[in-house]
């Protein structure tokens, strides 16, 4: 199944989410609660619509985007 493109609102939330991680990184929740320094972390934005999941390398100064996702509950399409 293909998904819809998202739309530009979507990208730009997506954006500015990177932009933030790129400054506090911390921000997120672990993925693994009982493994809170693991290094991969996710974060909500868009109104609890977008999620994002990213892998912190602190000693490295780094983050690498894993994953956006969007849940579209518009049924109009």
């Amino acid at each position: 199944m293909c998904a819809p493109r998202p739309s530009h609102s979507q990208l730009t939330e997506s954006q500015q989410w990177c932009e933030v991680l790129s400054l506090v990184p911390e921000r997120g929740r672990p993925l693994n609660a009982e493994n809170p320094t693991g290094g991969i972390y996710q974060a909500t934005f868009g109104n609890g619509r977008g999620l994002i999941t990213y892998l912190l390398l602190a000693d490295q100064d780094r983050v690498d985007v894993l994953q956006v996702t969007w849940i579209d509950l518009d049924d109009s399409r």
